[in-house]
C-alpha cells in the first residue's frame, strides 16, 4: 500500500484519537504535552494499529531517534524516511 504524507498523518491522528481519546490539533505539538493527556503506553496500541494498516514495523522508527520524534509531523517524517517503499 502506498500512502501520501497527508494520508499518513490523518491515519496517525485517527489512531491516536481511537486509542487515547485525544484530538491532535497541532501537527507540531509534542504528543506527550499536558494538553493531550496521552500515556506513553497508549502508543503500543497506536503503533500496532499503524503497523497493521501500513504493513511495516512502525515502532522501529523509535530505535534511532529521541523523544522529539513524538509529534505528528516528526513521526510522519521518520516513517517516510525509514520506509520510503510505502510512500507515494
Amino acid at each position: 500500500m502506498k500512502v501520501t504524507r497527508e494520508q499518513l498523518k490523518a491515519w496517525m491522528k485517527e489512531c491516536i484519537a481511537q486509542y487515547t481519546r485525544a484530538t491532535v490539533d497541532n501537527d507540531d505539538r509534542h504528543l506527550f504535552c499536558s494538553e493531550y493527556h496521552i500515556l506513553m503506553a497508549d502508543f503500543l496500541y497506536v503503533f500496532r494499529a499503524l503497523e497493521e494498516k501500513l504493513g511495516v514495523p512502525v515502532a522501529k522508527v523509535l530505535e534511532q531517534r529521541d523523544y522529539t520524534v513524538f509529534t505528528v509531523n516528526n513521526l510522519a517524517d521518520a516513517i517516510a524516511e525509514d520506509y520510503p517503499e510505502i510512500m507515494q
